[in-house]
């Protein structure tokens, strides 16, 4: 069981730096788990080809999935709350810079 978000755009233009500029701009901790199904540091980059990332913050794990034309973000579990509105917060951001 879990949420599912997706956003429809050029994904070519999220570029991961940027992204987690953008978290910290918002307030929302970070820390980098896996990246493509593999564990990685809190502080690891993705490479340019990147497919799937997990990362933490402080209302609990996020998954980010990429296409070509769309990124979802996904929550695993029961989300409580706060975390459905991290995914909403965190959704919004990749959406502006997808769009």
């Amino acid at each position: 069981m879990g949420l599912e978000k997706t956003i429809s755009g050029d994904t070519s233009k999220l570029i991961w730096e940027k992204f987690v500029e953008s978290l910290a701009t918002a307030g929302i901790p970070y820390a980098m788990r896996m990246i493509d199904r593999m564990p990685a540091f809190p502080d690891e980059l993705p490479p340019e080809n990147w497919v799937e990332i997990r990362f933490s913050c402080d209302d609990g794990m996020l998954t980010v999935r990429r296409t070509t034309d769309a990124i979802s973000v996904v929550v695993w579990g029961n989300a409580d709350q706060k975390l459905q509105d991290r995914m909403q917060q965190v959704t919004g951001i990749l959406q502006s810079m997808v769009a």
